[in-house]
């Protein structure tokens, strides 16, 4: 049926799609198609100020502005930098010197400025009387700046909501950024009492063994000293030993679908939201395939059960549209 499709294809973006397609049809996934013969192109990227927008009197204004926390050196905030004289209420009203107006897109002015100086023309008011220019340098991709300020809200809510008694970790994905943001957010909330694990959207990566591991840790007991402080301290010496609860949703893949099946097999604690969409191919084709072969039994679980196909399921459910 795809061969129907070939005198369709005018780009090789084309044929890369139906290839993805018909590999769809022998594969459980982590199937990748990439490359070929594609047209060089000359690399423009579009500047991001790391701020959210609304128009006010025909004009963009200022309505949050992302920053890094000040202990963040992996992440650049434009408008947050020191030196920038721009707030939050204030007007963008043009953009290397040419004028912005709604309905004109304000990405448009700001295509190819990514990473050059760029000065902005901004005002508390939607007027050029009494405007100000401000040099900022654009950045490329503000997805971080964004999951940043996501993971710190959440986290200040947990907190909140529980009067400090819970901790709140994300984990992007079971690569080594999961890893560097679980040893990050973990371990510096030790004084907790339990902990909300979000794993939403997590991207996959690996097996992520050390993280259940961490989180299986139970608590032996305390040791002390006669002399001085007298400060107890535990064994094992790191760990939160109070409940437990992992959030998951649809969007979470591969080890993303794995780490959740292990939390629940565990008996860690239990996970609330939406079961993933579709089986993470992870799972099914590598970890827990049932093995008929003895000899080949270093290479999965040995029991009875059969994982193929099959997500963890949720112990509460909460549609996505609850928690955004």
């Amino acid at each position: 049926m795809y061969g129907q499709m070939l005198p369709y294809v005018n780009h090789r973006a084309d044929l890369n799609y139906l290839l993805d397609l018909m590999g769809s049809e022998i594969a459980i996934g982590h199937s990748y198609v990439r490359g070929g013969d594609m047209p060089a192109l000359p690399s423009s990227p579009g500047g991001l100020l790391g701020a959210d927008f609304t128009i006010d009197n025909g004009r963009y204004k200022i309505t949050r502005i992302y920053d890094n926390e000040s202990w963040n050196p992996d992440l650049r905030a434009p408008l947050a930098e020191p030196g920038v004289d721009v707030a939050v209420g204030d007007y963008i009203l043009a953009i290397n010197g040419v004028e912005l107006r709604a309905p004109d897109n304000i990405y448009r002015l700001l295509d190819g400025t990514a990473n050059h100086q760029t000065v902005l023309t901004v005002n508390r008011s939607p007027s050029m009387e009494g405007a100000r220019q401000v040099m900022v340098v654009p950045v490329a991709n503000e997805q971080g700046l964004r999951t940043r300020a996501f993971v710190e809200e959440n986290r200040r809510l947990v907190d909140k909501l529980s009067g400090g008694k819970l901790a709140y970790v994300y984990l992007p994905n079971t690569g080594q950024p999961g890893y560097t943001s679980f040893n990050r957010y973990y371990f510096s909330q030790q004084e907790k009492q339990g902990v909300i694990v979000d794993e939403r959207f997590n991207g996959g990566g690996s097996a992520a063994d050390y993280i259940i591991d961490v989180l299986q840790r139970d608590f032996d007991g305390y040791f002390n000293n006669v002399a001085g402080n007298r400060y107890p301290f535990t064994s094992p010496a790191a760990g939160i030993w109070g409940p437990k609860v992992m959030i998951i949703n649809e969007m979470a893949g591969s080890g993303g679908d794995l780490m959740p099946w292990m939390f629940k097999h565990r008996k860690i604690g239990e996970l609330v939201g939406v079961q993933a969409r579709c089986p993470g191919p992870a799972v099914p084709q590598v970890y827990f395939r049932q093995l008929r072969n003895p000899s080949r039994r270093a290479a999965g679980r040995t029991d009875e059960r059969r994982h193929q196909g099959r997500t963890a399921r949720p112990s509460a459910r909460i549609p996505r549209r609850v928690y955004g």
